[in-house]
């Protein structure tokens, strides 16, 4: 989620999504703009990815709960939670 690309963007309208995007630094979700939303709402598809090691993108299937552990795996392998 670099301040100089827009794949999120591209992702978003190429696949007609809900993007979600989770990383440390920012935390953000994107609409596709080219095409009108579904008025059914069951009919939104969302896809949420995770940005780790400031260089790779995966696919994050959140359940109940999992999202503070998702967050947790994130701190750690940033090293932001370790004391000097």
């Amino acid at each position: 989620m670099d301040d100089n690309t827009d794949m999120e963007y591209l992702i978003a309208n190429r696949y007609n999504i809900i993007l979600v995007c989770l990383s440390l630094k920012q935390n953000i979700t994107i609409f596709p703009l080219l095409t009108a939303p579904p008025t059914d709402a069951s009919l939104h598809r969302l896809l949420c990815i995770g940005h780790v090691y400031d260089s790779h993108f995966v696919q994050v299937r959140l359940l109940l709960n999992t999202l503070f552990i998702f967050l947790c795996f994130l701190i750690s392998i940033s090293g932001a939670g370790k004391i000097a």
